[in-house]
């Protein structure tokens, strides 16, 4: 599940995925998502840690946003999945 900014909620792969690329086309604005630390966790997950940074245009609005993040991964069937993902905004 994922709340966006403007109050709706999607939720499954494929909505998720599909709301972040309809903003993307619809709006002017670039994503850079810096890798920070990591912490493996007693049960062989991991917690990482970063920074982001949106810049550009939305609904021909100016957007300048930077925050960190905070994902959580582990293993499922040897694959890794984010099992929680939390952004912070700047002030």
């Amino acid at each position: 599940m994922r709340v966006i900014t403007d109050g709706r909620t999607v939720t499954g792969i494929a909505e998720i995925k599909a709301t972040i690329e309809a903003d993307f086309a619809a709006n002017d604005f670039k994503g850079t998502i810096k890798a920070g630390s990591h912490e493996v966790l007693n049960d062989g997950g991991v917690i990482a840690k970063g920074t982001y940074h949106v810049k550009g245009t939305a609904a021909g609005e100016p957007v300048d946003i930077t925050g960190t993040y905070t994902n959580t991964l582990v293993k499922v069937n040897g694959e890794w999945k984010v099992s929680k993902n939390v952004l912070v905004q700047d002030q």
